[in-house]
């Protein structure tokens, strides 16, 4: 049974970074002339359709940070590029603000202090401790999501 969920959509400014460079690889395919390049190789066609690829693949996956936890579990990521804890494996769990300085920016990040966070915004968050790393993750109900992790790992 899910007992909370949340979804954190990504700043429009980070999204449309993606979207610009899809926009310039996707030009530069079809388009080379407009670039001052008269014709591209099988190669570099090859190899420009699949940086247009995976750059929409991640923007389709960045552009919202999902939560959910259940009687079991506490996962949270981007698209396809989540993490997962049993409850077992948690220590703890403390909100704290979005440190910038310690990550150098949002997505998935890690931070100078050995720590890895998922971050959709600024802003307050989840510092959760478990077995072998910190993780912090973005959240518009911090608080809340902490009091109930931690009740969770007591139980």
């Amino acid at each position: 049974m899910i007992i909370y969920q949340e979804q954190q959509k990504t700043y429009f400014i980070l999204i449309l970074v993606f979207i610009i460079v899809a926009f310039m690889v996707l030009a530069l395919l079809f388009f080379p002339s407009f670039f001052g390049l008269y014709s591209l190789s099988n190669i570099g066609q090859f190899l420009l359709g699949l940086i247009a690829i995976m750059d929409l693949v991640f923007f389709w996956c960045f552009r919202k940070l999902t939560i959910l936890a259940d009687d079991v579990s506490l996962s949270f990521g981007f698209g396809f590029m989540k993490k997962k804890f049993s409850w077992n494996n948690l220590k703890s769990a403390q909100a704290e603000d979005f440190d910038l300085k310690n990550y150098l920016g949002y997505g998935i990040r890690f931070g100078r202090d050995k720590s890895m966070a998922f971050a959709a915004q600024g802003g307050r968050g989840v510092r959760l401790k478990a077995i072998g790393k910190d993780y912090f993750f973005s959240s518009a109900n911090a608080e809340k999501l902490v009091s109930l992790i931690n009740e969770k790992i007591k139980s």
